[in-house]
């Protein structure tokens, strides 16, 4: 299975994404942008870099704390429109 494949099916699994029905191999965002935080995101690359694993450094939480707190707040809606603006 490829990669993408993976962490496709992982995004419709945590409720990121949606399938599309009679569409193969296509999927849609399970919510509007407004309604998904960049912490959320953060969280899940997180989670899928494996640092909510009891191996974690203490460095990478530390930095992951400070990613949370700089992401508060922050929609992935505002984080589009920053990139069109910057585009």
């Amino acid at each position: 299975m490829s990669t993408v494949k993976l962490m496709v099916d992982r995004l419709v699994r945590k409720g990121w994404l949606h399938r599309v029905e009679h569409a193969a191999d296509s999927v849609s965002l399970a919510k509007p942008l407004d309604q998904m935080s960049a912490q959320a995101l953060l969280d899940l690359g997180y989670e899928w870099a494996g640092g909510s694993s009891k191996r974690a450094s203490a460095l990478a939480r530390q930095l992951h704390e400070a990613q949370q707190k700089a992401a508060e707040g922050i929609t992935m809606e505002m984080l589009v429109s920053r990139l069109r603006v910057a585009s």
